[in-house]
């Protein structure tokens, strides 16, 4: 058996005739009569009362008629999920995620994805700072990374989502708060609160080898977890430091004891890119990098 000989016998069990079955099913009437007499024999029922002058359903197929519409059924939905999966419209997409995001960028992703592909699943997954994209897309539940900088990894498509220039936390009682904007100088001699170096050794040097070619000479370093914004407002809020921060990441935490000036001298961006490996994509990626590359053309 199979779907053929259902869907023969209910065209006949709706049209109680096997000429109008035939028609509605786009067959011959003797390859119908086939798929019926098949049933019947695979079953050892007789499933329609014949005449010369009706077709009526005997008591099994009255039985039958009723399971048949169940099975074609769930065949259309199993069909129709298959088909959704196949294109894209659902499934399931794991996100990577470093710790040091601007704070609403994930949050926003989340929800736009959430609006355009609301049946996809989107999961986060939490990634170590400073990792290639080749590496964090060597992990088998991550689809998609979020990363600080540029990416240039073979074999390796990307698309930039966020990019917001690097500015100074200072207390609002320090002397540099009454500045409308600061420079690598300004922060001479201070104390200064970031991740350690050993965390993202390519954005420390990125960071300070720029501050220190601008005029910065002396300064201690107060080691922070990456993405530990809180903890390092707190020295910031005490005036025992300075942070390198976004301006979203200062507003973020409404700290009326902490301010943020831009660091004009040197100018210095931090850049969000999601990364991704074309030919490892599922078909709910590829969406989501659809939604990606519309909110964000290519930067130039």
């Amino acid at each position: 058996m199979d779907l053929r000989h259902i869907r023969a016998f209910l065209a006949v069990a709706e049209e109680l005739h096997f000429g109008k079955a035939a028609r509605r099913l786009h067959i011959a009437q003797p390859a119908v009569s086939q798929l019926v007499r098949g049933l019947e024999a695979e079953f050892g029922v007789i499933l329609f009362e014949r005449t010369s002058r009706r077709v009526s359903l005997t008591p099994a197929g009255q039985v039958l008629l009723g399971e048949a519409r169940d099975l074609l059924a769930r065949h259309d939905r199993i069909s129709e999920r298959m088909a959704r999966i196949r294109t894209g419209e659902t499934g399931e997409v794991g996100i990577g995620t470093i710790p040091a995001l601007p704070p609403d960028l994930l949050p926003g992703l989340l929800t736009e994805w959430r609006r355009q592909l609301p049946d996809v699943l989107v999961v986060a997954r939490s990634l170590s700072s400073g990792l290639t994209a080749t590496a964090a897309l060597d992990r088998t539940d991550v689809d998609i990374a979020l990363l600080r900088g540029e990416v240039s990894d073979s074999g390796v498509s990307a698309v930039e989502v966020a990019r917001e220039p690097i500015g100074i936390a200072v207390a609002a009682t320090d002397a540099l708060a009454a500045r409308p904007s600061l420079t690598a100088t300004d922060l001479d001699g201070r104390a200064i609160v970031t991740f350690p170096r050993s965390a993202d050794p390519v954005e420390f040097d990125r960071l300070f080898g720029a501050l220190r070619a601008r005029g910065l000479r002396s300064h201690t370093i107060h080691e922070s977890a990456p993405g530990g914004v809180d903890a390092s407002l707190r020295l910031v809020r005490s005036a025992l430091a300075v942070s390198l921060k976004l301006e979203s990441e200062v507003r973020a935490v409404r700290d009326a004891g902490v301010v943020w000036r831009p660091l004009d001298d040197p100018a210095i961006d931090v850049v969000i890119t999601a990364a991704w490996r074309p030919d490892q994509l599922g078909p709910a990626s590829r969406q989501l990098v659809s939604v990606l590359r519309g909110q964000h053309p290519p930067h130039t």
